[in-house]
């Protein structure tokens, strides 16, 4: 059955779909006649003479001439990634659209807009090969079937950086690129941010931390934990306890339950990721601790529910759109100068101060202890 171009940019994806074909060796030596393309995608004639302007502006076809039909220049051996004629921005992400975060999503669709206003397509490609060791394989066969004219990668480990690297392909990393590995990025300055919840927490006098983190190796979480320890143990000479999510809620409700049988407990609580303030609210709500009175909290992400929680969760704020905007500005730098530069961009968030956090009472020895813990029956004393 003949493959159908969508109507998003027609001539792009026409173009797109005969440098697929004549790789496949559907196609070769010479193209089929204007009215019989023009049939078999199902298109008018004006949009496909476009994308023949297309691939002949790239040199991947001959001029039009009368009478004759048009030559294929570059064979199906070619590397069709070199071409730029796609006018197309790929999204590589281990997860779905579906499952990136709510901020991700604003983040993505204001950057759409921006591309579709040059001309350009935005697809979110969700790969397996971002869970293997050895991905360059895989990897090569994501670059043949999505040809477009640079990369964007999100959450991608150290592996598949590295491969975009060592191939040169344009690139941008929205994150933190991993230990070794040069790569133009932009994200939050997760360090920096940490390491300010840090300091807000030590002038409310709070000495013993928790910091609820995903187990993922992630080099963005890398540097909030140590601008976190940096703020909290180096300068202030307190703990910070790791409270370690394992992608699920209920490693999450394990993890706090031993942090809070700890000898020190957290008196505070610094949450990494969105799901975390939910995640501890209602454990904590479980087991009647209330914020802030038995413990404060401060996340380093946003989610508009924030608005509506009772007492407002001291939170850092990055606006998405000028995120997207430093995106597509060192995207069209990239694309425009025909290489790879290592440019990074690390973005200050502000700091939404609510009313999650409350200064630690001075106690005196013979005072009993107003720290929550958890005995062996999971109640509080």
């Amino acid at each position: 059955m003949d493959k159908i171009p969508l109507r998003n940019s027609l001539p792009n994806q026409t173009a797109e779909l005969i440098v697929q074909m004549i790789k496949s060796g559907e196609l070769s030596d010479f193209l089929p006649g204007e009215r019989e393309l023009a049939s078999r995608f199902q298109i008018g004639r004006d949009t496909l003479r476009t994308a023949l302007e297309l691939l002949e502006n790239d040199e991947f076809i001959t001029p039009s001439q009368h009478g004759k039909r048009r030559q294929i220049i570059h064979k199906s051996g070619t590397n069709l990634s070199t071409l730029a004629i796609t006018k197309k921005i790929c999204f590589l992400s281990p997860k779905t659209l579906s499952e990136l975060p709510p901020w991700m999503l604003v983040e993505v669709d204001i950057l759409r807009g921006l591309l579709n206003k040059r001309g350009y397509e935005f697809d979110i490609v969700h790969s397996g090969a971002l869970q293997l060791k050895n991905p360059e394989s895989r990897l090569n066969k994501e670059i043949e079937d999505h040809s477009c004219d640079l990369w964007i990668l999100y959450q991608c480990p150290a592996p598949v950086q590295q491969w975009f690297k060592i191939n040169n392909i344009p690139t941008i990393v929205r994150g933190y690129c991993q230990a070794e590995v040069e790569l133009p990025s932009i994200d939050t300055d997760w360090k920096a941010t940490a390491h300010h919840a840090g300091s807000e927490l030590l002038r409310a006098r709070h000495e013993h931390v928790g910091l609820l983190i995903p187990n993922t190796n992630l080099a963005g979480l890398i540097a909030a934990e140590s601008g976190l320890r940096q703020s909290v143990e180096i300068n202030g000479g307190g703990n910070v306890h790791k409270i370690v999510d394992k992608t699920d809620h209920a490693s999450a409700h394990r993890a706090l339950e031993i942090a809070f049988k700890l000898k020190n407990p957290p008196t505070a609580i610094v949450a990494t990721r969105m799901r975390h303030v939910l995640t501890t609210i209602t454990w904590l709500a479980k087991h009647r601790i209330h914020i802030p009175h038995d413990l404060s909290l401060i996340s380093l992400t946003y989610e508009s529910w924030f608005d509506h929680i009772t007492p407002r969760i001291s939170h850092y704020h990055s606006d998405p759109s000028t995120i997207a905007k430093t995106v597509m500005r060192m995207m069209m730098k990239q694309i425009e100068n025909k290489g790879i530069s290592n440019e990074s961009k690390l973005i200050i968030p502000d700091f939404v101060k609510g009313s999650s956090v409350k200064k630690v009472t001075p106690k005196s020895d013979s005072s009993p202890s107003t720290t929550p813990q958890l005995k062996s029956d999971n109640r509080f004393i």
